[in-house]
């Protein structure tokens, strides 16, 4: 439901029944009706006239849950008929002369506000060649339209066809009081037109019109005109539909394709909807110029159209904010229907990338002046889609947090993925911080394949009002774009995440392939649009802190929710069982273990999780594949592992790592034989170079002697559990996630 509606309310039961109402209010209001169907609506009628529209509240939250059965008049020709009356009485008491008619559906009314006069119309039409659009436009205009006291303006942009000339000739002899012909001898400018036009019309009324319309039926503008002549009416739009009668304008959503869209876009004109709103007349926030009526006095008073930063793209939305800013309320009545071709006058002649950059500093523009209006439109309410047309309920983009209630820090977080990277520098670190209370969170969802669908346009950030934004390789040339409109227009604090040294990836990384060459452009770039980035190791530190002042380093660590309750199966054969755990992309680092396993498989089980070269199936015992991050740990678990093992290739890639293969075998209690690189040392585990005969002796010396197995993994198990949890160390993530000024000298630090 949207915000307070009046128009709405006088059209059709919106509200319905799930209202609550100060008892005084009540009984200083006689109390309900006595008229069934119609208790709630009549009292809302009576509180507004009381005490203005204002008093209709609305708390946008899912609240209330009702079957279809409770939403149904049990005789429906009853509630019509009492909604009718309470209709008549309420205007009755307003003071307010009507005709109340038959609505387009049975459960809707329809208002025709009685006016004594028919003010002049001045409807202004922008054109250029087009004979095929603008001879339809105005003699459907002339031959169909009820309303006679109207005048129309042509503003013709530098036509050169003869047709379009002789029709001008033939409309001047025909009809030499009602039409004018305006040059305007320029770019073409929508604003700067309409402008023009209004400077020059004699209508105490102002009809945007576009050329590609057409008129259908005669009571177009009266049913507009209708509305235009109350008070407090800025603005009425109509319904414009395509040819095939789908609907193109039933009402624009703020925010909507990142500044506006068209609410039920493309939908059959007779669809059902929820509420039956594209029914009925009702409030929106804005309606587009293709044909917006105006008086003249407000036209004026706001200044007409932007023709200097808004001189094409979104002029419409922004005049009705303005005009909304002075209190006057925008319509739009499905009573007025239009056909519209929509944008068939124009073509972009072969200037696409100059049109893409117009329309792109036009969105800037909107986002500068009216961020916080786009983000939230009264008339639209926040649980449904700004990316759909068909005001279906948000599914991509939904807050864990009360927008209404901020009492802990709000943190967005974008992932790479749902596997390794992403899981333990996103989900892990923000769940953990929800589940402790210290902050409320909310993620960019995943496709199926494990990439996020897309970045959230700025007013779908505007709307969700984060406070940290934690981003994760958002790299591609859309999401940089997106990444600097969060610069430029958002005030939430902007954290990027690396896991990894992206700049320097070995020949053997199976995703060296396909990662971006220009990649430390894009990483520049990226990192210029954020305030901080963390990162897990110093190595990445050093390497990335020529691009940023501000890195944190927060370690990779390990949930206790997730691994301190496994309790590893346990070997019961007499041949030993040693394992590896990875992914795709290790072939370099497996190569340290062909020779290796080669020598031991006689005496060893080996066990290969994730991944294992084609070269060493013939002499391994088992290979599982990978499974989801929910199952890992369990799965890791279930190995029967006596002793794990962790290559890594000596390389600047590797050194950059962080250690986190060793604490998941070392929760698990199972000894490590590693390599001895940077992020391995200081641990309790038997480092070793990339020597194959280092590797078997310290193998098989390990295997041979069980109670140096044992004894070898009490120790790092009990090093991973003193140093090494999550949840031990949140304060590091919420304080590396929070915008605390830090003094100029010490910008690069170390959390531990």
């Amino acid at each position: 439901k949207p915000d307070a509606d009046l128009e709405f309310l006088r059209s059709t039961n919106y509200i319905r029944n799930a209202c609550s109402i100060k008892r005084k209010t009540l009984l200083a209001l006689g109390g309900f009706s006595d008229l069934a169907y119609v208790l709630w609506q009549d009292m809302a009628f009576k509180v507004i006239e009381r005490k203005g529209e204002k008093a209709l509240g609305h708390v946008p939250l899912l609240l209330f849950h009702a079957d279809q059965l409770t939403n149904t008049p049990r005789d429906p020709e009853l509630c019509h008929e009492n909604e009718r009356v309470i209709r008549y009485e309420h205007f009755l008491r307003a003071g307010i002369s009507v005709d109340l008619t038959a609505g387009l559906k049975s459960n809707c009314h329809r208002i025709l506000y009685e006016h004594p006069n028919q003010p002049l119309v001045s409807i202004i039409i922008p054109t250029k060649d087009r004979a095929d659009l603008i001879m339809p436009c105005i003699d459907t205009l002339l031959d169909k339209t009820a309303y006679n006291n109207f005048e129309i303006l042509i503003v013709d942009n530098g036509s050169i066809v003869d047709d379009v000339h002789d029709y001008y000739a033939d409309l001047k002899l025909k009809c030499p009081d009602k039409i004018r012909v305006i040059s305007f001898d320029q770019p073409f400018n929508f604003s700067a037109m309409n402008n023009i036009a209004a400077q020059k019309a004699q209508g105490e009324y102002l009809l945007l019109l576009n050329n590609d319309t057409e008129v259908v039926h005669g009571n177009w503008l009266d049913a507009m005109m209708t509305h235009a002549q109350r008070s407090e009416i800025g603005i009425v739009g109509a319904r414009l539909i395509y040819p095939d009668k789908k609907l193109q304008h039933a009402g624009v959503i703020l925010g909507g394709g990142a500044v506006a869209s068209h609410v039920h876009y493309q939908q059959p004109m007779d669809d059902e909807t929820a509420l039956s709103e594209s029914f009925v007349d009702r409030y929106v926030s804005a309606v587009t110029g293709a044909c917006l009526l105006v008086r003249k006095e407000i036209y004026d008073e706001v200044g007409g159209l932007d023709s200097v930063d808004l001189k094409i793209a979104y002029n419409d939305v922004d005049f009705c904010l303005k005009v909304s800013q002075l209190g006057y309320k925008i319509v739009w009545t499905p009573f007025a229907t239009l056909i519209h071709h929509d944008s068939s006058s124009r073509s972009n002649s072969g200037k696409r990338d100059e049109t893409t950059q117009r329309f792109v500093t036009e969105m800037k523009t909107m986002w500068q002046r009216w961020l916080n209006q786009l983000a939230i439109d009264p008339a639209y309410n926040r649980n449904l889609s700004l990316s759909s047309a068909k005001a279906e309920v948000e599914l991509e983009f939904i807050p864990d947090w009360n927008l209404d209630y901020h009492d802990r820090h709000r943190i967005l977080g974008f992932p790479l993925d749902g596997l390794g990277c992403g899981y333990y520098r996103i989900y892990a670190p923000l769940w953990a911080l929800e589940s402790h209370a210290k902050a409320e969170i909310a993620f960019v969802p995943e496709h199926d394949n494990g990439a996020f669908p897309r970045i959230p346009t700025i007013t779908e950030i505007a709307r969700l009002s984060p406070d940290t934004l934690l981003l994760q390789s958002t790299l591609k040339d859309n999401q940089l774009e997106v990444l600097e409109h969060y610069s430029t227009f958002s005030n939430a604090f902007k954290v990027f995440d690396l896991d990894d040294l992206k700049t320097n990836l070995p020949d053997s990384n199976s995703r060296k392939k396909s990662m971006y060459k220009d990649m430390k452009y894009r990483l520049r770039r990226a990192l210029g649009f954020c305030d901080r980035l963390i990162v897990s190791t110093e190595p990445l530190q050093q390497a990335y802190q020529q691009w940023k002042d501000d890195v944190v380093i927060v370690p990779n660590r390990l949930e206790k929710s997730r691994w301190s309750t496994l309790e590893p199966m346990l070997n019961d054969a007499e041949k030993p069982r040693v394992g590896w755990a990875g992914a795709q992309q290790h072939h370099g680092d497996l190569r340290i273990l062909i020779d290796v396993i080669k020598a031991t498989h006689k005496e060893i089980d080996w066990i290969f999780f994730g991944m294992c070269l084609d070269e060493l199936r013939p002499y391994i015992a088992e290979e599982h594949s990978f499974v989801s991050p929910n199952d890992y740990p369990a799965k890791l678990a279930s190995l029967k592992l006596d002793l794990a093992v962790a290559p890594l290739e000596q390389n600047p890639f590797n050194e950059a790592k962080s250690n986190l293969r060793l604490l998941e075998y070392g929760v698990l209690g199972w000894p490590v034989v590693c390599t001895d690189i940077y992020p391995y040392q200081d641990a309790p585990v038997t480092a070793v170079g990339e020597n194959t005969a280092q590797w078997v002796d310290a193998i098989m010396d390990r295997v041979k002697n069980r109670d140096l197995l044992k004894l070898e993994g009490q120790r790092i198990k009990r090093w991973v559990n003193e140093k090494w949890m999550l949840e031990d160390h949140l304060d590091q993530w919420l304080t590396a996630l929070t915008p605390e000024s830090l003094p100029r000298e010490n910008k690069s630090r170390v959390v531990r």
